[in-house]
C-alpha cells in the first residue's frame, strides 16, 4: 500500500490512469497472478487424505507469505485506480517532500492496524479450520473463485 500511495503522490499512478497500455499490462499481470494463486489452491485441495491437520501458521513460511501479500497488492490494478482517484484530493498545492512521504506513512499505519486485526481473527479461526477435509473444501472453493476472477479480469 505504501508503494501505491507513494506512486499516487509522485504521479506514477496517474500515468497508469492515462496510459491504457500501462494499465493493461498491470491488469494482465494481476489476472495472471490471480490465476496462479487459484491454480495453486486447487492443487493444494488435492492433498492426500493423510494430511489430518495442517501445521501451525508460523510453519507456513513468513517470507513466502510476505512475498505473496506484496505480489497481491502491487499487481492489483484496482488498488492503483483507488489511489489515483483518492490520494490527489489530499495533496495540498505546493506540497513538500515531507507531505509526499507523510501521506503514505499514514496509509501504512491504518493498513497495518487493519491487517493486525485481520491476522488476529484468522489465527483464532485457523485452529477451527485446520482439519484436512475442511481445508480441501476451502482450497477448492477459493481456487475456483480466484481462477474465475482472474479469467474475468483478463477478459475485461
Amino acid at each position: 500500500m505504501f508503494l501505491w500511495v507513494l506512486a499516487a503522490v509522485t504521479g506514477v499512478s496517474a500515468l497508469l490512469a492515462t496510459s491504457s497500455e500501462a494499465f493493461t499490462a498491470v491488469r494482465l499481470l494481476g489476472a495472471a497472478y490471480l490465476i496462479f494463486l487459484g491454480a495453486h489452491a486447487l492443487v493444494q485441495a488435492r492433498r492426500t487424505a493423510g494430511d489430518a491437520m495442517l501445521g501451525p501458521v508460523a510453519a507456513q513460511g513468513f517470507r513466502r507469505d510476505l512475498g505473496r501479500g506484496f505480489g497481491s497488492s502491487i499487481l492489483n490494478p484496482k488498488t492503483a485506480v483507488f489511489f489515483v482517484a483518492l490520494i490527489p484530493q489530499f495533496i495540498p498545492d505546493g506540497a513538500t517532500v515531507t507531505d509526499a512521504v507523510a501521506l503514505p506513512l499514514v496509509a501504512v499505519v491504518v493498513v497495518t492496524a487493519w491487517f493486525l486485526f485481520v491476522t488476529s481473527v484468522v489465527t483464532w479461526l485457523h485452529a477451527r479450520f485446520a482439519q484436512a477435509r475442511t481445508r480441501r473444501r476451502i482450497d477448492t472453493g477459493v481456487g475456483v473463485a480466484l481462477v474465475t476472477v482472474g479469467v474475468g479480469v483478463a477478459l475485461q
